[in-house]
């Protein structure tokens, strides 16, 4: 799987967990910092996408929700997803890189066998 194919699975699984969950009463939720994600790493990532843009659609209530968009950034930084616990998507997934990691092959839990 490429760079792009994990980056568009990253953000769908954010969309189903927004729509799948609702926290809106619960304030404790860690946000990660806003920084990682601005005009330019947006434009990167748009430019990146194979696929079209997406077309609207008026039964996603949590399209334009900012909390939609801050729970899929908490997700990406929250280190429980991992198998380990230990390390996050945004581990590997630096946004200074176009979302990858810089390595020859992935090295989580161990080497991979790919790129």
């Amino acid at each position: 799987m490429d760079g792009r194919t994990r980056l568009i699975l990253i953000i769908v699984i954010g969309m189903f967990a927004a729509v799948s969950c609702d926290h809106s009463e619960d304030s404790s939720i860690p946000v990660a910092p806003a920084t990682w994600i601005d005009d330019d790493v947006m434009r990167r990532v748009t430019r990146a996408s194979p696929l079209p843009p997406v077309p609207s659609d008026a039964t996603n209530q949590y399209a334009d929700d900012p909390k939609a968009a801050q729970l899929g950034q908490w997700l990406f930084h929250d280190q429980r997803l991992s198998g380990t616990g230990t390390f996050s998507c945004a581990s590997c997934h630096d946004p200074e890189k176009q979302f990858t990691d810089g390595l020859a092959r992935s090295n989580t839990i161990r080497e991979g066998e790919r790129h």
